[in-house]
């Protein structure tokens, strides 16, 4: 686990890039698998609370490193969680000013905030943009209801669609979705239908993850079959999304990450 330096005379010094990781820990309920520091919230108190808190956060780091973020800019910002995209709208213009005011971004940075498919609206979409978020990143996991279902998602497979097709009628920065493999019971066909429907909305990038029974909730499902799912992959996938002009990079601990090249 990586801690920030409590030392000014350690920050890094040359000029670089940074990356900023904002965590919004809210959802409008808990998935059975999720393992994440989430919390069932909607209400404004709380986010309000939880607004306040960063906003210190941010200002004690921006202090004792004041001299050191003179030669550096932020070009990544990511925020998720939790559900950032339940935030409510005023608080999200109270984050956004705030963070422009205080850090050091850099004129092209990419700015990611995740969300879950039920919360996505034209107005979402529009207030988002118009205070500099270029990138969404969306929590599919799947297109089929008995998966959505037993991961205890909220979303079904009409609402997963119509979030996709809202952000390519209005979102006008860049987007990715995520999907999940290895789920009970689930089979190698399965896994290509949703990974075909997937890439029909031509997403800019697409994350796959492997489903890890961790809560006790979870350890209670039967694993899908791992071990055909992972030879699939490997046989097929490849071959598959590079007809769909995408380069695949294999991670570590079965995060598949795939982007679109000019393959």
């Amino acid at each position: 686990m990586s801690t920030a330096p409590s030392d000014p005379s350690s920050f890094p010094t040359s000029p670089k890039a940074l990356g900023l990781y904002i965590h919004f820990p809210f959802c409008a309920y808990k998935c059975g698998y999720c393992d994440f520091n989430s919390w069932v919230e909607r209400d404004i108190g709380p986010q309000r609370q939880w607004l306040e808190g960063i906003k210190k956060e941010l200002l004690f780091w921006l202090g004792l490193n004041h001299n050191a973020l003179k030669k550096m800019s932020i070009d990544t910002l990511f925020m998720g969680g939790g559900t950032p995209s339940l935030l409510k709208e005023d608080l999200w213009t109270e984050l956004c000013q705030f963070l422009k005011k205080e850090l050091p971004l850099s004129s092209d940075i990419e700015w990611t905030v995740e969300a879950n498919p039920e919360t996505v609206n034209q107005r979402l979409l529009s207030h988002l943009d118009s205070l500099g978020v270029n990138r969404l990143s969306l929590g599919i996991q799947s297109f089929k209801e008995k998966y959505l279902k037993r991961l205890e998602r909220g979303a079904t497979p009409e609402s997963n669609r119509k979030a996709l097709e809202k952000i390519a009628k209005h979102w006008n920065g860049r987007w990715s979705l995520d999907l999940m493999f290895g789920l009970p019971q689930q089979t190698l066909v399965e896994w290509q239908e949703d990974l075909a429907e997937a890439l029909s909305f031509r997403p800019q990038h697409l994350s796959a993850y492997q489903l890890t029974l961790t809560t006790q909730k979870a350890k209670t499902w039967q694993q899908g079959s791992d071990s055909e799912l992972l030879d699939f992959l490997d046989e097929h996938v490849k071959h598959f999304l590079k007809e769909e002009s995408f380069l695949m990079k294999f991670l570590i601990f079965l995060l598949l990450e795939w982007s679109l090249s000019t393959i």
